[in-house]
């Protein structure tokens, strides 16, 4: 799956606006200074972080869907 080409392209906004802290603090599983941080090095083509990013969106999705 081209996941990085997603969120890199037509899914970026969509994952910063489901990754934002207020969204992350409802579960309080991840600490969104690091959710932040990841995004940022992961955007700016420091480091690929795609699948922990991919992870993350479909944890938050899944929990906002069936637990939130």
């Amino acid at each position: 799956m081209p996941v990085n080409e997603w969120l890199i392209g037509s899914l970026k906004d969509f994952v910063q606006a489901t990754l934002t802290p207020e969204r992350l603090a409802r579960h309080g599983l991840f600490r969104a200074s690091v959710v932040r941080e990841m995004l940022e090095t992961h955007y700016s083509g420091a480091a690929n972080r795609g699948n922990q990013i991919w992870n993350l969106l479909m944890l938050q999705l899944w929990w906002e869907r069936y637990v939130g």
